[in-house]
């Protein structure tokens, strides 16, 4: 047998049956093979006193429930990790290492703990603490790899209680395939080596670039069809408002050339009414001026002052002659009318309404008044009663 260098103990007396935790190098020329003990040499006794240990132990702690909580989710995309295990071990380098190649940009937060011997229980105790109260997103408990006897401070009850009970999700690697301990049942995850868990907790440069440019992609063409349909809504709404510009330019045409065509039928008879004014004015005119030479003729055999006053009677007379004319004229004038509170109902085909046979409930009217027009909608019809007509119109 071959005692690596570093290895601390006592040889057993001859005829002992040990327990080796090591290597078997065997040479293939000559069939040979040596152990490479990397523990120490174990009396048979001594080792079966440990695992009975370790059973009592993981029955008491899952009697507690510590095995059966629910795992803590660990972050994806941690900023900051607590590594706690011997900054004079390789376990902190690698770590390091790994983190520095897969993700600069997480920083360690180092909690230095003994991971071995009498006082390790208490010390990664107080260093499991310690890094649950600090800024980091989970704590990688880790050592580097050894014996059954170099990982018994992880079987301790003591660390399998503050690995469960810890804020921070835990991940432990201590030893190598097929070591385990009892804080690996406690455990959120576990790792074979300390590397193997750096490259589980953080992720990797090249992956997430590739992720980012994924996803940049999905954006870039969620963008796109969420523009071609919002043009294709644009485009549909475009329409729609055209379609309607036309439909209430073409109402408000029909409506303009009704109200014109009304326009141009009262201007014809406001053309009448002047015209009747005139002619009947000339014939007045011409019977005050015959009349007055009549009178002049007569006159003439009187005096001037009876003459003068006889000519201002008649004056006075032809004044309030014309002034009758002129009220009459001004009550006949369709403006005179309308701004006595009167409207002129239209249709929609542009003809007045003469009577209550000319339209029906719901038809669409136009009141023409004195200083412009109302739309209106018939609600109902009324006849003439005792009282008067009652009201026909809704107006709207």
């Amino acid at each position: 047998m071959h005692l690596r260098p570093g290895f601390a103990g006592e040889l057993p007396a001859p005829g002992t049956v040990v327990v080796v935790c090591g290597y078997l190098r065997i040479r293939e020329a000559s069939g040979g093979f040596r152990i490479e003990a990397e523990t120490s040499l174990l009396p048979t006794d001594e080792a079966g006193e440990r695992a009975r240990t370790r059973e009592k132990w993981r029955r008491e702690l899952t009697d507690e429930g510590v095995f059966a909580r629910p795992k803590r989710h660990l972050p994806d995309f941690p900023a900051a990790i607590a590594l706690v295990t011997s900054e004079h071990g390789a376990a902190a380098r690698d770590v390091a290492a790994v983190v520095k190649r897969r993700a600069p940009w997480v920083a360690l937060r180092a909690f230095d703990c003994a991971v071995q011997g009498i006082a390790a229980p208490a010390s990664i105790v107080r260093a499991v603490s310690a890094a649950g109260a600090s800024d980091a997103d989970l704590i990688l408990l880790t050592r580097g790899g050894g014996g059954a006897d170099d990982l018994s401070a992880f079987d301790d009850p003591a660390v399998v209680r503050a690995i469960a009970s810890s804020r921070l999700p835990v991940v432990v690697a201590v030893g190598h395939e097929p070591d385990s301990t009892l804080s690996d049942l406690a455990a959120d995850l576990t790792a074979p080596t300390p590397s193997a868990a750096a490259e589980q907790v953080v992720p990797e440069r090249s992956a997430l670039l590739e992720r980012l440019r994924a996803v940049r992609r999905r954006v870039r063409s969620a963008c796109r069809d969420t523009l071609e349909r919002s043009r294709a809504g644009l485009g549909d709404v475009g329409a729609r408002v055209d379609r309607a510009f036309s439909r209430n330019l073409r109402v408000s045409r029909e409506r303009l050339s009704s109200a014109e065509a009304l326009a141009t039928r009262l201007l014809v008879l406001v053309e009448q009414r002047r015209a009747r004014v005139r002619r009947t004015s000339v014939a007045s005119r011409d019977a005050a001026f015959s009349s007055v030479s009549d009178r002049r003729k007569r006159l003439g055999t009187f005096g001037p002052d009876a003459l003068l006053r006889r000519v201002k009677r008649l004056v006075r007379e032809q004044r309030a002659e014309l002034g009758k004319w002129r009220r009459l004229l001004h009550a006949n004038s369709p403006h005179t009318i309308l701004a006595k509170g009167y409207a002129i109902p239209v249709r929609d085909d542009g003809g007045a309404v003469r009577g209550i046979a000319d339209v029906r409930p719901g038809a669409n009217l136009r009141l023409l008044l004195v200083d412009g027009t109302v739309d209106v909608i018939v609600s109902a019809q009324a006849h003439e009663l005792d009282g008067g007509l009652t009201d026909a119109y809704d107006l709207r």
